[in-house]
């Protein structure tokens, strides 16, 4: 019983330490995204950095299999970033009359986003690519980017809502792909 106390433990604590790490790293990315002045800026390369310290931590966190295709994923990541902003601004232009048009822009970038970072991982860590894995991040990244909030919030710039987005969309995801990764049929390797 003590062991299975103790396994309990040290797997939240973990877990926690997760979470925290990829949620530093979201602020930090939704800073850099508001303080550089180039949102939404396809021309600026530095826009295509957003991604990059999620991409970054979640090699360091996920630890590849094989270090083959290392850099892969984290080019892949900013076309999934890219994909993802752009569905949210495109959703924005057209659901402007609905009723839940408020945060269906999130929902949907992040929906892409949770898909996107499961697939693109699952190189490194194949039970993420299991369908069930996909669909859970696509639904953990649809409701984590709730904060984002409504678009007005957008289009005022404002960077601590934008920040506690970007905090809480990446801890979320990031976490769900580690603990997916992580404990997701770990009896079967």
């Amino acid at each position: 019983m003590r062991d299975g106390v103790t396994s309990m433990h040290h797997w939240l604590n973990r877990s926690i330490c997760v979470a925290f790490m990829y949620a530093i790293c979201g602020a930090i990315s939704g800073l850099y995204l508001l303080t550089s002045e180039i949102q939404g800026e396809f021309s600026d390369p530095r826009f295509y950095m957003v991604p990059l310290p999620f991409a970054i931590l979640s090699l360091i966190i996920l630890r590849p299999t094989t270090y083959l295709f290392a850099p892969w994923p984290i080019v892949l990541s900013v076309f999934v970033w890219l994909s993802a902003y752009v569905i949210a601004v495109e959703t924005t232009l057209a659901s402007a009359s609905m009723i839940l048009g408020v945060y269906l822009p999130a929902c949907s970038g992040g929906l892409i986003g949770g898909a996107g970072a499961a697939a693109v991982f699952g190189i490194w860590r194949q039970n993420l690519h299991r369908p069930l894995s996909i669909w859970g991040a696509a639904f953990v990244g649809c409701l984590a980017a709730l904060p984002f909030g409504p678009v007005e919030t957008w289009l005022r710039h404002n960077p601590v809502q934008m920040s506690i987005g970007f905090a809480i969309w990446q801890a979320s995801v990031g976490t769900y792909a580690y603990l997916t990764s992580r404990y997701y049929g770990e009896s079967e390797r």
